[in-house]
């Protein structure tokens, strides 16, 4: 029986154009299989092409400005995906080595009371911190009156991201104060089965973090920078996590 061709970086470049065989398609999808790390930056320049197509396209669709100014536009909109996106596949590519490692420190997994910012994120989404106000989907019917809550409350300009790409719904928000200090926003998506999605964001009170883990069925991914935290929290395969990871730190546009 003839062995397996080695997969090339050019077969995965192929594999993200779109531009493979069935055949050699299914080939790359096994190896990535058997690399995480590899599968997250493959991932990341998927979710990088879909970002640049779609910004180009609602660009496209605007009146045209000038010429140069066309392609000033475009040069800068690649430059920050790109700082952004490759940002991101660099965090999740030492998050999950660092898991196969063995290396992401226990007190990560043993419970709520482990992580100060977790526990919080954790008790939001179970109920036990009591919101000061809830907003419903009818109140969030805007496109951006999320954004106007977060801002308003934390003082960030971030984006509450939309997700119906990654199957998830935005259903509410929270705003609530809890043992962390200070206001904090928590926003709610339900995928189609009723699975859940949250994300839990206050001021940040840290340096910069990324931490990629999990308590149970509950996937745990948190980002930090010098402005703000942000708690990711589903039930889901580790997978689908850094799929919806990537696209809510995307879409925070932060």
């Amino acid at each position: 029986m003839t062995a397996a061709a080695p997969v090339s970086e050019d077969m995965i470049q192929a594999y993200v154009d779109g531009r493979l065989p069935a055949d050699q398609a299914r080939a790359v999808e096994a190896h990535l299989a058997q690399a995480p790390a590899e599968a997250a930056r493959v991932a990341a320049y998927i979710d990088q092409r879909q970002q640049l197509r779609d910004e180009f396209q609602a660009k496209f669709d605007e009146p045209l400005p000038g010429r140069f100014r066309v392609a000033e536009i475009r040069r800068m909109q690649r430059q920050r995906q790109m700082r952004r996106i490759m940002a991101l596949a660099a965090m999740l590519t030492v998050a999950i080595v660092g898991a196969t490692a063995g290396w992401i420190a226990a007190p990560y997994l043993s419970g709520n009371g482990a992580d100060p910012l977790v526990a919080e994120a954790l008790s939001a989404r179970d109920g036990a911190l009591r919101p000061d106000r809830m907003l419903g989907e009818d109140a969030l019917a805007s496109a951006d009156a999320g954004d106007a809550v977060v801002a308003a409350t934390l003082d960030v300009p971030a984006k509450v991201p939309d997700l119906t790409k990654a199957g998830y719904r935005l259903r509410g928000i929270s705003v609530l104060h809890g043992p962390g200090g200070g206001p904090a926003v928590q926003v709610t998506y339900r995928d189609a089965t009723g699975g859940t999605f949250t994300l839990f964001m206050r001021r940040s009170q840290g340096s910069d973090r990324f931490d990629l883990s999990n308590r149970g069925a509950m996937q745990i991914c948190v980002w930090q920078n010098d402005a703000l935290s942000v708690v990711m929290l589903g039930e889901m395969p580790a997978r689908q996590m850094l799929k919806v990871a990537t696209m809510t730190y995307s879409a925070l546009d932060f």
